[in-house]
């Protein structure tokens, strides 16, 4: 009995081909929010497959395509905008890539908060200090001059 995770199937290239171009009718047709309208509802394709699919070259061009146009209906407003901020990032690989980085920069950003040692903190805390006994010295020399100026 072979053992490992069992493998899943896509359809036949010829196939893979043939749905993604009448996938690509179908969303031109009915500017759907997700694919998964066609792929889930229209088709009946179950998500492991659909993931699978994606992966096929004779229908990743027709994916990339499908991406692209539900992406432009969103544009266009064909999509209620507050549905249509959420998607974009969906659709707009680019963007996801951006909004991803800007949540790790945050995070790294936060880590190194989260590492600085006493040591620097006693030290900025003296510097601190300091500036502030030299201010009010100042201050005081400063009031110190003027009741003098005016005696």
């Amino acid at each position: 009995m072979p053992g490992g995770r069992p493998r899943t199937s896509t359809p036949p290239p010829d196939e893979c081909e043939a749905l993604g171009k009448e996938m690509l009718e179908w969303v031109v047709e009915n500017k759907p929010t997700h694919l998964s309208e066609w792929f889930s509802i229209h088709k009946m394709i179950t998500w492991k497959v659909w993931d699978a699919m994606c992966q096929v070259k004779e229908f990743l061009p027709y994916y990339e395509v499908a991406l692209s146009l539900v992406a432009k209906n969103i544009r266009d407003g064909a999509i209620d905008k507050s549905l249509g901020q959420r998607f974009m990032s969906l659709y707009h690989r680019d963007l996801k890539r951006e909004e991803r980085e800007k949540v790790e920069h945050e995070h790294s950003l936060k880590a190194g908060q989260q590492s600085i040692d006493p040591a620097t903190i006693a030290n900025t805390l003296a510097i601190l200090d300091q500036v502030t006994k030299a201010q009010e010295a100042r201050k005081a020399a400063d009031n110190n001059s003027k009741t003098e100026c005016k005696s």
